[in-house]
């Protein structure tokens, strides 16, 4: 299978209370994609944007061109851990915003201040 990657990502330095949920909901995105998008196809497309704001603002976009997710998917009533995950990272540790959507395939974007990452705890 061929994949065409698109990375965009700001040089920008994270702390590691933003750095580590960060990569873990990139990594669980990247792992659905790659498990469940483009079955039954050779070739697929996958694209990452990382990009900061002035304000210290960050947004996170993982998206694809497969199949996108089934029909009335809702991640808020997502049974999946790894899905649940990225939800509880995204909109609690991150204090973020989370929104997935399905236009020729799947795209999940998120949005959180720097300053995010609050306690584990």
């Amino acid at each position: 299978m061929r994949i065409a990657r698109v990375v965009r990502v700001d040089d920008y330095p994270f702390p590691i209370s933003v750095a580590v949920p960060v990569g873990l909901i990139i990594n669980e995105l990247l792992s659905n994609t790659l498990k469940h998008a483009f079955s039954g196809r050779g070739e697929g497309k996958i694209e990452v944007s990382l990009a900061t704001s002035e304000g210290g603002r960050i947004n996170l976009a993982v998206s694809d061109d497969g199949v996108g997710p089934p029909p009335g998917f809702d991640i808020n009533e997502s049974k999946t851990l790894g899905l649940r995950l990225v939800k509880i990272l995204a909109e609690d540790q991150l204090q973020g915003t989370l929104e997935v959507t399905s236009d020729g395939g799947a795209t999940f974007k998120m949005e959180f201040d720097m300053g995010g990452g609050g306690s584990a705890g």
